[in-house]
Protein backbone atom coordinates (compact mmCIF):
# COMPACT_ATOMS: atom_id res chain seq x y z
CA UNK A 1 0.00 0.00 0.00
CA UNK A 2 1.48 3.05 -0.97
CA UNK A 3 -0.07 6.95 0.21
CA UNK A 4 0.67 9.48 -1.80
CA UNK A 5 0.14 12.99 -1.20
CA UNK A 6 0.82 16.50 -2.70
CA UNK A 7 3.39 18.53 -0.41
CA UNK A 8 4.14 22.09 -1.23
CA UNK A 9 8.03 23.12 -0.31
CA UNK A 10 7.38 27.23 -0.35
CA UNK A 11 11.32 28.27 -1.15
CA UNK A 12 10.24 26.79 -4.59
CA UNK A 13 7.14 28.80 -5.18
CA UNK A 14 7.46 31.94 -7.21
CA UNK A 15 8.04 35.33 -5.08
CA UNK A 16 6.89 37.34 -7.78
CA UNK A 17 3.42 35.65 -8.71
CA UNK A 18 2.74 35.24 -5.18
CA UNK A 19 3.10 38.86 -4.49
CA UNK A 20 1.03 39.75 -7.72
CA UNK A 21 -1.68 37.46 -7.09
CA UNK A 22 -5.24 38.52 -6.18
CA UNK A 23 -5.30 35.08 -4.19
CA UNK A 24 -5.24 35.73 -0.44
CA UNK A 25 -3.55 32.76 0.53
CA UNK A 26 -0.83 33.29 -2.32
CA UNK A 27 0.03 36.32 0.07
CA UNK A 28 0.15 34.27 3.31
CA UNK A 29 2.44 31.98 1.17
CA UNK A 30 4.61 34.84 0.13
CA UNK A 31 5.26 36.37 3.84
CA UNK A 32 5.36 32.74 5.04
CA UNK A 33 8.38 32.04 2.24
CA UNK A 34 9.65 35.65 3.11
CA UNK A 35 10.08 34.72 7.06
CA UNK A 36 11.54 31.28 6.03
CA UNK A 37 14.21 33.11 3.72
CA UNK A 38 14.79 35.61 6.76
CA UNK A 39 15.70 33.09 8.70
CA UNK A 40 12.28 33.30 10.83
CA UNK A 41 12.93 35.91 11.87
CA UNK A 42 10.46 37.84 13.67
CA UNK A 43 10.51 41.57 12.20
CA UNK A 44 9.76 40.18 8.65
CA UNK A 45 7.05 38.04 9.81
CA UNK A 46 5.60 40.55 11.73
CA UNK A 47 5.70 43.02 8.53
CA UNK A 48 3.97 40.24 6.43
CA UNK A 49 1.42 39.94 8.64
CA UNK A 50 0.46 43.35 8.91
CA UNK A 51 0.85 43.71 5.14
CA UNK A 52 -1.52 40.58 4.80
CA UNK A 53 -4.01 42.17 6.76
CA UNK A 54 -4.15 45.64 4.74
CA UNK A 55 -4.31 43.81 1.60
CA UNK A 56 -7.75 42.21 2.84
CA UNK A 57 -9.00 45.59 3.92
CA UNK A 58 -8.16 46.86 0.52
CA UNK A 59 -10.14 44.32 -1.08
CA UNK A 60 -13.36 44.52 1.16
CA UNK A 61 -12.76 41.06 3.01
CA UNK A 62 -15.25 40.35 5.86
CA UNK A 63 -14.20 40.72 9.30
CA UNK A 64 -15.13 36.78 9.46
CA UNK A 65 -13.30 36.22 6.20
CA UNK A 66 -9.89 38.20 7.83
CA UNK A 67 -10.54 36.12 10.99
CA UNK A 68 -10.94 32.47 9.21
CA UNK A 69 -7.72 33.58 7.14
CA UNK A 70 -6.04 35.12 10.10
CA UNK A 71 -6.48 31.84 11.76
CA UNK A 72 -5.13 29.85 9.48
CA UNK A 73 -1.70 31.67 9.18
CA UNK A 74 -1.37 32.38 13.00
CA UNK A 75 0.94 29.77 13.57
CA UNK A 76 3.02 30.61 10.74
CA UNK A 77 3.38 34.40 10.88
CA UNK A 78 2.17 35.25 14.62
CA UNK A 79 5.61 37.23 16.30
CA UNK A 80 6.53 35.46 19.05
CA UNK A 81 9.35 38.09 20.42
CA UNK A 82 7.98 40.17 23.12
CA UNK A 83 8.79 43.11 21.74
CA UNK A 84 7.41 42.69 18.51
CA UNK A 85 4.29 41.43 20.00
CA UNK A 86 4.14 45.02 21.79
CA UNK A 87 4.55 46.52 18.21
CA UNK A 88 1.70 44.04 16.57
CA UNK A 89 -0.73 45.11 19.43
CA UNK A 90 0.09 48.57 18.45
CA UNK A 91 -0.73 47.98 15.10
CA UNK A 92 -3.90 46.21 16.43
CA UNK A 93 -4.63 49.28 18.36
CA UNK A 94 -4.00 51.48 15.89
CA UNK A 95 -6.82 49.55 13.47
CA UNK A 96 -8.70 49.61 16.43
CA UNK A 97 -8.77 53.58 17.13
CA UNK A 98 -9.28 53.72 13.05
CA UNK A 99 -12.54 51.69 13.14
CA UNK A 100 -11.19 48.84 11.92
CA UNK A 101 -12.64 45.59 13.60
CA UNK A 102 -9.67 43.76 15.46
CA UNK A 103 -8.66 39.67 14.52
CA UNK A 104 -7.56 37.86 17.16
CA UNK A 105 -6.43 34.24 17.27
CA UNK A 106 -7.59 31.41 18.85
CA UNK A 107 -5.43 31.28 21.37
CA UNK A 108 -5.68 35.30 21.90
CA UNK A 109 -9.31 34.43 22.37
CA UNK A 110 -8.74 31.42 25.24
CA UNK A 111 -5.94 34.06 26.65
CA UNK A 112 -8.30 36.68 26.99
CA UNK A 113 -11.20 34.64 28.03
CA UNK A 114 -8.59 32.99 30.88
CA UNK A 115 -7.42 36.98 31.77
CA UNK A 116 -10.73 37.97 32.25
CA UNK A 117 -11.86 35.35 34.47
CA UNK A 118 -8.76 35.68 36.70
CA UNK A 119 -9.41 39.18 36.65
CA UNK A 120 -12.89 38.29 38.16
CA UNK A 121 -11.73 36.53 40.86
CA UNK A 122 -9.26 39.09 41.45
CA UNK A 123 -11.93 41.35 41.86
CA UNK A 124 -13.75 39.54 43.98
CA UNK A 125 -11.59 38.58 46.05
CA UNK A 126 -10.35 42.23 46.94
CA UNK A 127 -14.20 42.97 47.03
CA UNK A 128 -14.72 40.75 49.99
CA UNK A 129 -11.67 41.83 51.49
CA UNK A 130 -12.84 45.33 51.17
CA UNK A 131 -16.12 44.53 52.41
CA UNK A 132 -14.32 43.00 55.89
CA UNK A 133 -12.38 45.55 55.99
CA UNK A 134 -15.28 47.80 56.02
CA UNK A 135 -17.23 45.68 58.21
CA UNK A 136 -15.10 45.74 60.97
CA UNK A 137 -14.58 49.24 61.02
CA UNK A 138 -18.48 49.92 61.19
CA UNK A 139 -18.10 47.16 64.40
CA UNK A 140 -14.74 49.64 65.70
CA UNK A 141 -17.36 52.72 65.03
CA UNK A 142 -20.37 51.18 66.91
CA UNK A 143 -17.37 49.81 69.61
CA UNK A 144 -15.84 53.09 70.28
CA UNK A 145 -19.81 54.98 70.33
CA UNK A 146 -19.97 52.65 73.20
CA UNK A 147 -16.88 53.12 75.39
CA UNK A 148 -15.29 50.44 74.71
CA UNK A 149 -11.84 49.86 75.83
CA UNK A 150 -9.35 49.96 72.52
CA UNK A 151 -8.04 46.41 73.51
CA UNK A 152 -11.15 45.07 72.86
CA UNK A 153 -11.94 46.82 70.01
CA UNK A 154 -8.82 45.44 68.55
CA UNK A 155 -9.48 42.24 69.77
CA UNK A 156 -12.68 41.58 68.26
CA UNK A 157 -12.63 43.74 64.83
CA UNK A 158 -9.19 42.61 64.09
CA UNK A 159 -8.04 45.90 62.76
CA UNK A 160 -4.29 47.45 63.31
CA UNK A 161 -3.68 49.89 66.47
CA UNK A 162 -3.09 52.45 63.26
CA UNK A 163 -6.12 52.46 61.70
CA UNK A 164 -8.52 53.05 64.79
CA UNK A 165 -6.55 55.90 66.00
CA UNK A 166 -7.30 56.92 62.49
CA UNK A 167 -11.03 55.60 63.13
CA UNK A 168 -10.61 57.76 66.40
CA UNK A 169 -9.33 61.16 64.75
CA UNK A 170 -11.76 61.22 62.18
CA UNK A 171 -14.58 60.78 64.39
CA UNK A 172 -13.16 63.85 66.23
CA UNK A 173 -13.83 66.02 62.96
Amino acid sequence: LVYEYPSLRLWELDSSELQSSDNPFDWVLQAGKCALEGGRNERVKLDYLESVIDKLDAKGWSHDEKLALLRFTDALLHPKDPQLRKEYDSFREQRSKEGKPMLISVVEERAIERGKEIGKEIGEKIGEKRGEKEKAFAVASRMLASNEPKEKILDYTGISPEELDDLIASRKN
